[in-house]
């Protein structure tokens, strides 16, 4: 279990490096714009820290809980879609793609 642990805590920091990668490529799509990049990469460190196999598992156990909080994030983002309308193009695209990474992440992590 705790080298699968390890695993979804370094697939979680990946993710959000390409998720500040993207908010760097393209910060006018992003509601807050290159505010969440570094928020991102910080995360990121966060989940590749806590993927070590130190503390009898309770260091991945940390990043796993915080994996499913971020992956409840996907309640905000289908939110987002029912009550801002006015939502297009890029933005749009990224609310959806953001709530499905979102999901996956509630589902990688949950099920560990």
């Amino acid at each position: 279990m705790p080298l699968l642990s390890g695993a979804v805590n370094v697939t979680n920091g990946i993710i959000c490096s390409i998720l500040a990668l993207g908010i760097l490529i393209a910060p006018s799509c992003v509601p807050g714009g290159l505010l969440w990049a570094p928020w991102c990469l910080a995360w990121a460190a966060f989940f590749m820290i806590s993927a070590k196999n130190d503390g009898g598992g309770r260091t991945q156990f940390i990043g796993l809980v915080f994996g499913v909080i971020w992956g409840c994030g996907v309640i905000v983002d289908l939110l987002m879609l029912l009550l801002m309308q006015n939502l297009e193009g890029c933005r749009l695209a990224y609310i959806k793609l953001n709530a499905a990474i979102s999901a996956v992440v509630l589902i990688l992590n949950w099920c560990v």
